[in-house]
């Protein structure tokens, strides 16, 4: 499903600093002590190239139990891209350029033409 997209799946770089386990996993329930790899990390395929590291957190402060991953890449932000645009253009209406007198005049003929029953006067 994500190679239509244009995406890779990053699974390669993660490592687990966890001490107790050599196995990954990213899901982790107490109370039957279920584990699993459930959570990834997809890049494009122009990004995938860039990826440096990637690791699962294990610290005390989470309290979920989906373990955080962090994705590390290497990218230089001084240049621009190979796809990078400049934003494009885009059309505002603005009233102090607008035809104020073409305006009164379309609205003047749109209202005038509502008729209002007169009970509601």
């Amino acid at each position: 499903m994500f190679h239509t997209l244009g995406l890779k799946v990053c699974d390669n770089f993660i490592v687990s600093h966890s001490s107790t386990d050599c196995t990954p996993f990213t899901y982790y329930q107490l109370g039957s002590g279920n584990s699993s790899f459930i959570d990834h990390f997809c890049v494009s395929e122009l990004l995938e190239d860039y990826v440096t590291s990637s690791f699962i957190g294990d610290s005390g402060e989470n309290m979920s139990d989906h373990l955080p991953l962090s994705l590390t890449l290497a990218l230089d932000m001084s240049s621009p891209g190979p796809s990078s645009k400049p934003p494009p253009t885009q059309k505002r209406l603005r009233w102090d350029k607008a035809d104020i007198i073409s305006y009164y005049y379309g609205t003047f003929m749109s209202l005038s033409q509502i008729s209002i029953d007169n009970d509601i006067q």
